[in-house]
């Protein structure tokens, strides 16, 4: 337990009792264990319900607290069918499912670049996109950047220069590069 002290300057002031929760910042994230023998099932019925933004919101606490399900997405093809999404209703929240997919995920990087990139970057610089999914598609983006082995953030930076040309990529990077 943590005690904040009182002090004689505060003779208002209460003596607060928080709880030890450095737990939640040491442990990884799990999903509960009674869920996990269901997991195909669930990704499934999400897959069926794609057009739903709820549904594809469900996918992104999937891909994050349960790491093998990014390895089914890739085989039913989930990842075709987020970048769909994203010129539709449910354009944020595929975004965020397509980042939650990338995090630590090097087989999914290296799908990501046979298609999926290029329809982002062309939504990105479509004078039609809303500012908003723009942002996020930037977010997506420096996620992608990310160094994931074996591809460095250099091979990524060439990849992405033939669809938004160095400057602006060399920005991104630089932006990556102050997070790390």
């Amino acid at each position: 337990m943590l005690h904040t002290p009182t002090t004689q300057s505060h003779p208002n002031s209460l003596n607060l009792t928080i709880p030890h929760l450095t737990h939640l910042f040491t442990s990884q994230p799990t999903l509960p264990p009674h869920l996990k023998p269901h997991i195909p099932q669930i990704l499934q019925t999400l897959l069926t319900h794609l057009d739903s933004p709820p549904h594809i919101s469900l996918l992104t606490p999937l891909f994050i607290l349960h790491p093998p399900t990014k390895s089914m997405a890739l085989r039913k093809g989930v990842l075709d069918a987020l970048v769909n999404c994203i010129e539709n209703k449910c354009g944020m929240e595929a975004l965020e499912a397509l980042q939650a997919f990338l995090v630590d995920y090097c087989e999914g990087c290296e799908v990501f670049e046979q298609g999926a990139l290029e329809k982002v970057c062309h939504i990105l610089v479509d004078s039609r996109t809303e500012e908003r999914l723009r942002h996020k598609c930037i977010e997506l983006l420096t996620v992608y950047l990310a160094p994931t082995p074996p591809k460095t953030t250099l091979e990524k930076q060439h990849t992405l220069e033939a669809f938004l040309g160095p400057r602006f990529v060399k920005r991104l990077v630089k932006g990556l590069e102050s997070l790390l």
